[in-house]
């Protein structure tokens, strides 16, 4: 997905940089990407047994990756539609 994205972009940079789901689409990834520096970072997930019960930041940032994720793959689809002028 990195080679075709970034082929899409070179093919066109002009319809990506001035398009603003593009742009929120990259937010996205860049917040998914500091959302997936919390479980790197601290033991706290890693410190779980088979039946404990998540701490609540964990959870959130579980269903925030979930979430961020469908952002930016509802976005690349509609790309097309929310750039179009």
């Amino acid at each position: 997905m990195v080679a075709t994205g970034f082929w899409f972009y070179i093919s066109n940079p002009i319809q990506y940089a001035e398009n603003a789901g593009f742009q929120f689409k990259m937010l996205l990834l860049v917040l998914a990407g500091l959302n997936f520096l919390y479980p790197t970072t601290f033991d706290e997930p890693w410190a779980l047994n088979e039946n404990d019960d998540a701490p609540s930041q964990t959870k959130f940032v579980a269903a925030s990756a979930i979430c961020l994720m469908i952002g930016v793959m509802v976005l690349g689809r509609l790309l097309l539609y929310l750039g179009s002028e």
